[in-house]
């Protein structure tokens, strides 16, 4: 189930912040798992959020999540309460 703590578990074990974004790594799902992900980001808990293409060192295609800019506020919200200090710089806040 995706929750508010499991969403920053996911962050902080498996995230990470670029191009003031936060992406999940998801590379071991499908594009249709991504996509169901994806779907109860939005309707779960309103954070929008897309499937990025990526090529990993071996050449295989993967893909991630990477949340939208203007759901970023949104998602600090739900998921900074259970963040750790040292992690927080993963949702680009960089003072803990």
């Amino acid at each position: 189930m995706l929750t508010p703590i499991s969403i920053a578990h996911w962050i902080m074990g498996d995230g990470y912040f670029k191009y003031n974004k936060t992406v999940i790594c998801t590379d071991n799902f499908s594009l249709d798992e991504v996509n169901k992900i994806i779907r109860v980001l939005d309707k779960k808990l309103g954070l929008k959020s897309v499937a990025i293409r990526r090529r990993n060192p071996n050449g295989n295609i993967v893909w991630r999540i990477k949340i939208e800019l203007f759901s970023m506020e949104k998602l600090k919200e739900l998921v900074v309460p259970h963040f750790i200090p040292e992690m927080l710089y993963k949702l680009g806040i960089k003072e803990y």
